[in-house]
Protein backbone atom coordinates (compact mmCIF):
# COMPACT_ATOMS: atom_id res chain seq x y z
CA UNK A 1 0.00 0.00 0.00
CA UNK A 2 2.89 2.30 -0.41
CA UNK A 3 5.99 2.82 -2.39
CA UNK A 4 9.32 4.39 -1.70
CA UNK A 5 9.25 5.20 1.91
CA UNK A 6 10.94 8.45 2.43
CA UNK A 7 9.61 11.57 3.91
CA UNK A 8 9.79 13.84 6.79
CA UNK A 9 10.72 12.71 10.26
CA UNK A 10 7.80 14.25 12.07
CA UNK A 11 5.33 14.11 14.88
CA UNK A 12 1.92 15.09 13.61
CA UNK A 13 -0.72 16.58 15.82
CA UNK A 14 -3.99 17.27 14.04
CA UNK A 15 -5.14 20.62 15.36
CA UNK A 16 -5.86 22.60 12.18
CA UNK A 17 -9.44 23.44 11.19
CA UNK A 18 -9.25 20.53 8.74
CA UNK A 19 -8.58 17.88 11.39
CA UNK A 20 -9.77 19.21 14.74
CA UNK A 21 -7.98 20.00 18.01
CA UNK A 22 -4.27 19.34 18.54
CA UNK A 23 -2.33 17.47 21.21
CA UNK A 24 0.80 19.56 21.86
CA UNK A 25 3.37 21.77 20.18
CA UNK A 26 6.16 19.22 19.73
CA UNK A 27 8.25 20.16 16.68
CA UNK A 28 7.70 17.99 13.65
CA UNK A 29 11.34 17.83 12.73
CA UNK A 30 14.07 18.70 15.20
CA UNK A 31 16.87 19.03 12.61
CA UNK A 32 17.23 21.59 9.84
CA UNK A 33 18.21 18.83 7.41
CA UNK A 34 18.39 15.03 7.47
CA UNK A 35 19.38 12.34 4.98
CA UNK A 36 18.26 8.71 4.90
CA UNK A 37 19.67 5.84 2.87
CA UNK A 38 17.11 3.07 2.33
CA UNK A 39 17.34 -0.50 1.01
CA UNK A 40 14.40 -2.43 -0.49
CA UNK A 41 14.22 -6.21 -0.84
CA UNK A 42 11.55 -8.61 -1.99
CA UNK A 43 10.11 -10.26 1.09
CA UNK A 44 9.95 -13.88 -0.09
CA UNK A 45 13.56 -14.27 -1.29
CA UNK A 46 15.39 -11.17 0.10
CA UNK A 47 16.62 -10.24 -3.38
CA UNK A 48 17.58 -6.57 -3.95
CA UNK A 49 14.61 -4.58 -5.17
CA UNK A 50 15.74 -0.94 -5.03
CA UNK A 51 17.80 1.66 -3.18
CA UNK A 52 17.00 5.29 -2.39
CA UNK A 53 18.48 8.38 -0.78
CA UNK A 54 16.18 10.93 0.78
CA UNK A 55 16.90 14.44 2.04
CA UNK A 56 14.49 16.51 4.12
CA UNK A 57 14.93 20.25 4.62
CA UNK A 58 13.16 22.59 7.01
CA UNK A 59 12.36 26.18 6.01
CA UNK A 60 11.15 28.31 8.92
CA UNK A 61 9.27 31.49 8.00
CA UNK A 62 7.84 34.14 10.37
CA UNK A 63 4.30 32.83 9.98
CA UNK A 64 4.73 29.21 8.87
CA UNK A 65 7.26 26.40 8.78
CA UNK A 66 7.66 24.45 5.54
CA UNK A 67 9.39 21.18 4.70
CA UNK A 68 10.69 19.80 1.44
CA UNK A 69 11.49 16.18 0.66
CA UNK A 70 13.63 15.10 -2.29
CA UNK A 71 14.21 11.40 -2.86
CA UNK A 72 16.27 9.78 -5.61
CA UNK A 73 16.08 6.04 -6.18
CA UNK A 74 16.91 3.29 -8.62
CA UNK A 75 15.79 -0.28 -9.14
CA UNK A 76 12.23 -1.58 -9.47
CA UNK A 77 9.26 0.71 -8.90
CA UNK A 78 5.82 -0.90 -8.98
CA UNK A 79 5.31 -2.15 -12.57
CA UNK A 80 8.47 -0.36 -13.75
CA UNK A 81 11.66 -2.45 -13.80
CA UNK A 82 15.28 -1.23 -13.77
CA UNK A 83 14.34 2.45 -13.58
CA UNK A 84 15.29 5.60 -11.72
CA UNK A 85 12.98 8.06 -10.01
CA UNK A 86 12.79 11.38 -8.25
CA UNK A 87 10.13 12.08 -5.64
CA UNK A 88 9.34 15.45 -4.12
CA UNK A 89 6.90 16.44 -1.43
CA UNK A 90 6.09 19.88 -0.04
CA UNK A 91 4.52 20.23 3.39
CA UNK A 92 3.48 22.94 5.79
CA UNK A 93 3.33 22.98 9.57
CA UNK A 94 0.01 24.53 10.55
CA UNK A 95 -1.50 24.77 14.04
CA UNK A 96 0.64 21.87 15.30
CA UNK A 97 -0.27 19.68 12.34
CA UNK A 98 1.47 18.78 9.11
CA UNK A 99 -0.39 19.43 5.88
CA UNK A 100 0.90 17.80 2.72
CA UNK A 101 0.65 20.37 -0.06
CA UNK A 102 1.87 18.41 -3.07
CA UNK A 103 3.61 15.11 -3.86
CA UNK A 104 5.14 14.29 -7.24
CA UNK A 105 6.96 11.25 -8.67
CA UNK A 106 8.96 11.26 -11.92
CA UNK A 107 10.08 7.90 -13.34
CA UNK A 108 12.92 7.54 -15.88
CA UNK A 109 14.54 4.68 -17.75
CA UNK A 110 18.29 4.05 -17.49
CA UNK A 111 18.88 6.54 -20.32
CA UNK A 112 17.10 9.31 -18.34
CA UNK A 113 14.07 9.27 -20.66
CA UNK A 114 10.97 10.07 -18.62
CA UNK A 115 8.43 7.24 -18.60
CA UNK A 116 5.68 8.47 -16.28
CA UNK A 117 4.64 11.01 -13.65
CA UNK A 118 2.29 10.86 -10.68
CA UNK A 119 1.01 14.08 -9.08
CA UNK A 120 -1.12 14.71 -6.00
CA UNK A 121 -2.21 18.25 -5.13
CA UNK A 122 -3.96 18.90 -1.79
CA UNK A 123 -6.52 21.71 -1.55
CA UNK A 124 -7.58 22.15 2.08
CA UNK A 125 -10.01 24.96 1.36
CA UNK A 126 -12.00 22.76 -1.01
CA UNK A 127 -11.14 19.67 1.07
CA UNK A 128 -10.08 17.67 -1.98
CA UNK A 129 -7.02 16.04 -3.53
CA UNK A 130 -6.40 16.05 -7.28
CA UNK A 131 -4.56 12.96 -8.54
CA UNK A 132 -2.98 12.83 -12.00
CA UNK A 133 -1.12 10.11 -13.86
CA UNK A 134 0.85 11.44 -16.83
CA UNK A 135 2.95 9.83 -19.52
CA UNK A 136 6.57 10.69 -20.20
CA UNK A 137 5.60 13.63 -22.42
CA UNK A 138 3.46 15.17 -19.71
CA UNK A 139 0.08 14.23 -21.20
CA UNK A 140 -2.58 13.44 -18.59
CA UNK A 141 -3.62 9.79 -18.81
CA UNK A 142 -5.84 9.74 -15.75
CA UNK A 143 -7.22 12.37 -13.39
CA UNK A 144 -9.35 11.83 -10.33
CA UNK A 145 -10.46 13.96 -7.37
CA UNK A 146 -10.69 12.50 -3.86
CA UNK A 147 -12.27 14.16 -0.78
CA UNK A 148 -10.19 15.04 2.26
CA UNK A 149 -12.09 13.36 5.09
CA UNK A 150 -9.46 13.57 7.82
CA UNK A 151 -5.73 13.00 8.36
CA UNK A 152 -4.44 11.97 4.93
CA UNK A 153 -1.10 10.89 3.48
CA UNK A 154 0.11 9.30 0.26
CA UNK A 155 2.57 6.67 -0.91
CA UNK A 156 5.53 9.03 -0.51
CA UNK A 157 4.68 10.23 2.99
CA UNK A 158 3.22 7.14 4.65
CA UNK A 159 5.79 5.76 7.08
CA UNK A 160 6.90 9.05 8.55
CA UNK A 161 3.39 10.49 8.64
CA UNK A 162 2.55 7.60 10.97
CA UNK A 163 4.99 8.76 13.64
CA UNK A 164 2.22 10.88 15.11
CA UNK A 165 0.02 7.82 15.44
CA UNK A 166 2.74 5.87 17.20
CA UNK A 167 3.33 8.74 19.62
CA UNK A 168 -0.41 9.14 20.34
CA UNK A 169 -1.69 5.60 19.81
CA UNK A 170 -3.58 5.57 23.12
CA UNK A 171 -5.86 8.34 21.77
CA UNK A 172 -8.92 7.23 19.82
CA UNK A 173 -8.50 9.61 16.90
CA UNK A 174 -5.05 8.14 16.15
CA UNK A 175 -6.45 4.71 15.31
CA UNK A 176 -7.31 5.47 11.67
CA UNK A 177 -6.15 7.62 8.74
CA UNK A 178 -6.59 7.91 4.96
CA UNK A 179 -4.10 6.82 2.31
CA UNK A 180 -4.01 7.80 -1.38
CA UNK A 181 -2.05 5.43 -3.63
CA UNK A 182 -0.96 5.55 -7.28
CA UNK A 183 -3.54 2.94 -8.31
CA UNK A 184 -5.28 5.39 -7.65
CA UNK A 185 -7.23 4.22 -4.62
CA UNK A 186 -8.29 6.06 -1.47
CA UNK A 187 -8.22 3.83 1.62
CA UNK A 188 -9.26 4.30 5.19
CA UNK A 189 -6.63 2.43 7.19
CA UNK A 190 -6.82 0.94 10.69
CA UNK A 191 -3.72 0.87 12.92
CA UNK A 192 -3.06 -2.05 15.29
CA UNK A 193 -0.33 -2.03 17.95
CA UNK A 194 1.66 -5.30 17.75
CA UNK A 195 3.98 -4.66 20.68
CA UNK A 196 7.75 -4.25 20.85
CA UNK A 197 10.63 -6.09 19.17
CA UNK A 198 14.38 -5.79 18.88
CA UNK A 199 15.52 -5.09 15.31
CA UNK A 200 19.04 -5.80 14.08
CA UNK A 201 19.64 -3.25 11.35
CA UNK A 202 22.72 -1.72 9.71
CA UNK A 203 22.18 1.34 11.92
CA UNK A 204 22.31 -0.85 15.05
CA UNK A 205 20.41 -3.12 17.40
CA UNK A 206 17.30 -1.13 18.27
CA UNK A 207 14.31 -1.48 20.57
CA UNK A 208 11.36 -0.99 18.24
CA UNK A 209 7.61 -0.53 18.36
CA UNK A 210 5.64 -2.50 15.74
CA UNK A 211 2.31 -1.53 14.21
CA UNK A 212 0.12 -3.24 11.62
CA UNK A 213 -1.87 -1.44 8.92
CA UNK A 214 -5.14 -2.87 7.58
CA UNK A 215 -7.54 -1.41 5.04
CA UNK A 216 -10.79 -0.62 6.87
CA UNK A 217 -13.43 -2.87 5.30
CA UNK A 218 -15.84 -2.79 8.22
CA UNK A 219 -16.81 -6.25 9.53
CA UNK A 220 -14.64 -7.86 6.84
CA UNK A 221 -11.40 -6.12 7.88
CA UNK A 222 -9.91 -8.94 9.94
CA UNK A 223 -11.12 -11.63 7.52
CA UNK A 224 -9.68 -10.02 4.38
CA UNK A 225 -6.41 -9.30 6.21
CA UNK A 226 -5.83 -13.07 6.40
CA UNK A 227 -5.67 -13.35 2.60
CA UNK A 228 -3.23 -10.55 1.72
CA UNK A 229 0.37 -10.06 2.86
CA UNK A 230 0.32 -8.15 6.16
CA UNK A 231 1.70 -4.62 6.35
CA UNK A 232 3.94 -3.83 9.32
CA UNK A 233 5.92 -0.71 10.22
CA UNK A 234 8.55 -0.37 12.95
CA UNK A 235 9.63 2.76 14.86
CA UNK A 236 11.95 3.49 17.76
CA UNK A 237 10.02 2.99 20.98
CA UNK A 238 10.68 6.51 22.29
CA UNK A 239 10.71 10.10 21.07
CA UNK A 240 11.29 11.12 18.32
CA UNK A 241 9.87 7.77 17.09
CA UNK A 242 12.16 7.42 14.07
CA UNK A 243 11.00 5.16 11.27
CA UNK A 244 13.10 1.96 11.03
CA UNK A 245 11.52 -0.67 8.77
CA UNK A 246 8.53 -1.48 6.57
CA UNK A 247 7.11 -4.79 5.35
CA UNK A 248 4.12 -5.13 3.05
CA UNK A 249 2.76 -4.55 -0.42
CA UNK A 250 4.76 -2.08 -2.44
CA UNK A 251 2.00 0.05 -3.91
CA UNK A 252 -1.37 -1.69 -3.82
CA UNK A 253 -3.12 -5.03 -4.16
CA UNK A 254 -1.22 -7.34 -6.50
CA UNK A 255 2.10 -5.46 -6.20
CA UNK A 256 5.36 -6.91 -4.86
CA UNK A 257 5.62 -7.84 -1.19
CA UNK A 258 8.71 -5.92 0.00
CA UNK A 259 10.85 -5.17 3.01
CA UNK A 260 12.46 -1.74 3.35
CA UNK A 261 14.73 -0.44 6.10
CA UNK A 262 17.11 2.39 6.93
CA UNK A 263 20.74 1.72 6.06
CA UNK A 264 22.06 5.04 7.30
CA UNK A 265 20.65 8.16 8.95
CA UNK A 266 22.65 11.38 9.06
Amino acid sequence: MMKKLCLLIIILNFSSPVFGGGENNTPFFSLEEETLEILYKTKNDSKPHATATCSIRKNSQPEKTYYQLIQNGKGNYDQFKDVQWTMTSHMMEDYSSLLILESTTHIYDKFQVQLAQFKKVYNYQKKEITFQKLNGRGNVLKEKIFPIKGPTCDDITLVHFLRAFVANQHKERYQKFYLLTNEPKFYQVIIKNRGKEILNLPIGRINAMKIQLMADLGPLTEIVAQFVPPTFVWYTDHYPYDWLQYEGLESGFGSANIQAYVLKRK
